[in-house]
């Protein structure tokens, strides 16, 4: 593991304000599709292309480079080997964290660290109906447990977002959130979106999506830097390979950072589909339980 002190933040070379963390292991697998039962996903730690320690040297190099907030994301970040080590490590770092998961399989110890005051949680609620919850998500009693878990985590105070997709084939409007609703989940804490054009927008297309700013960036499960999440064929270089300043600061993401510029307004956390990053709330300290 990296051991680092944060003592302060250094002056960056170029801001970056928020970073994502796509921590899914493309080879994890679960019992689904093979015995029919729900078990948990597992990515084995010598197949996971980008180590804990090239994880923990981003958060570290992000920190240095200005940022105020980090978010777990890919698949089912929980589920990741190292995840509880690479969570501390966001919370040591003074980081505002929010981790995007789909609340079925949370750990005692994962509960613990979830109620540390930068830390809050996001997750998604695909319909009331549990059957089609479930068809969505190809996990049986998926909506048990994520329904279980909303509880949970409002009983222990944890700052939850809740995004509801709008697909085509289930648009109930008001039915997910009068559930929600009914859980306790706060009316403005209920955001319905589009569903992440993660993989299907046009190669071709000049510049990430417009809701990006330029002081954001993602890094992929293999290592890869983008400055939006949704448009991962926009490699600007590799942290296995580079320190993030290099990249961020490096010809290929100077020349993408002028053109969103000129395409988009001045960049602001309008519209954009992700969380609110650069507020933490109930933070009343930097100690890590």
């Amino acid at each position: 593991m990296v051991t680092v002190a944060f003592s302060q933040r250094p002056a960056a070379t170029r801001r970056i304000r928020h970073v994502t963390l796509d921590i899914a292991c493309p080879y994890a697998l679960t019992a689904t599709g093979h015995t029919g039962t729900d078990s948990h996903p597992t990515c084995p730690a010598d197949r996971s292309p980008t180590t804990a320690d090239d994880w923990c040297r981003v958060i570290t190099q992000a920190v240095e480079l200005g940022a105020e907030s980090v978010e777990f994301s890919g698949g089912e970040p929980t589920t990741h080997p190292a995840f509880t080590e690479l969570l501390r490590h966001a919370i040591h770092a003074r980081l505002d964290i929010e981790v995007h998961t789909d609340l079925r399989h949370v750990t005692r110890h994962q509960w613990t660290l979830f109620t540390h005051e930068r830390v809050r949680l996001a997750t998604t609620w695909h319909s009331d109906n549990p059957a089609r919850h479930d068809a969505i998500t190809r996990h049986p009693g998926s909506h048990r447990r994520t329904r279980t878990n909303i509880v949970i985590a409002l009983g222990l105070h944890i700052p939850l977002r809740v995004a509801i997709p709008q697909t085509q084939s289930d648009r109930q409007p008001g039915a997910a959130p009068d559930e929600l609703l009914f859980l306790g989940v706060r009316p403005d804490r209920i955001t319905h979106a589009e569903p992440p054009d993660r993989n299907n927008r046009a190669p071709d297309a000049p510049t990430p999506c417009p809701h990006c700013p330029t002081d954001h960036l993602a890094v992929l499960p293999n290592g890869d830097v983008t400055p939006c999440v949704n448009r991962r064929d926009l490699v600007t270089g590799n942290v296995r390979r580079q320190p993030l300043a290099d990249i961020v600061t490096g010809p290929t993401w100077r020349a993408l950072a002028t053109t969103v510029r000129a395409s988009t307004a001045p960049s602001t956390d309008r519209d954009h589909t992700g969380p609110t990053h650069h507020t933490s709330p109930n933070r009343r300290g930097d100690q890590l339980d």
